[in-house]
């Protein structure tokens, strides 16, 4: 068995999506996994999961702040600390650098329950003031790790991430490390890294890309080294 892990967007959510979906879903009929890793919160992604049918095993969200299974039951989660994360947001919005700014409860924003903070994204007008901003955040909270990935800022725990959520699966599952595949285009996906069968999609950043052992241009293209 093998177990397939991919970032969404620009990885497996392009232009050719059916075409992945098809891909996936022979992988899957063949007795392997697929586990989708986003950095997206369960209620953002789940309107494209059903309007293209895709199948998959597991779901990690918010950069691996959460897990669910295939029924949207979470299998782990990982929180920032409440008043952390009510200051942090509190701050953002005193930038007056943003669009919009969220608390991410698992799966709403802005349902603000003190035992359930699981982030905070938040949409800048200007990414160089954001980035300033994340560095900031980082230096006065040790706690949390604050980022920029294509258009937000995240804030999440220094204990969550894609490849410590892949962890938990393997662990949780007794997989074998050398059967996981993982697949991605940008920082938020370096975490899977610790996987030696680690894919970049050519279009992405190349810091990323630098760390991967295989770069292919098209998600279908890692169904050649799957073996």
């Amino acid at each position: 068995m093998k177990i397939l892990v991919s970032d969404f967007d620009n990885t497996f959510f392009t232009n050719r999506i059916d075409n992945n979906v098809d891909l996936v879903n022979k992988f899957r009929d063949e007795g392997n996994l697929f586990i989708i890793a986003t950095g997206r919160p369960i209620y953002l992604i789940k309107p494209e999961i059903e309007k293209h049918n895709i199948k998959y095993d597991y779901l990690i969200c918010n950069d691996g702040a959460v897990i669910f299974d295939q029924g949207d039951n979470i299998v782990d989660k990982t929180n920032i600390d409440y008043q952390s994360a009510i200051q942090i947001y509190n701050m953002i919005i005193r930038s007056n650098n943003v669009e919009h700014v969220y608390i991410d409860a698992i799966t709403d924003f802005g349902d603000l329950d003190a035992s359930d903070y699981n982030g905070v994204l938040a949409l800048p007008y200007d990414r160089d003031e954001a980035l300033k901003l994340t560095e900031y955040i980082n230096k006065k909270y040790p706690s949390v790790q604050a980022y920029m990935s294509h258009r937000w800022i995240n804030v999440l725990s220094v204990e969550a991430s894609k490849g410590i959520a892949i962890k938990f699966l393997e662990n949780a599952n007794s997989w074998d490390a050398s059967n996981i595949y993982v697949v991605g285009d940008n920082n938020n996906d370096a975490s899977m890294l610790v996987y030696n069968n680690s894919f970049g999609i050519e279009a992405g950043n190349p810091d990323y890309l630098d760390r991967c052992l295989y770069r292919i241009k098209k998600f279908e293209e890692i169904f050649k080294y799957i073996k």
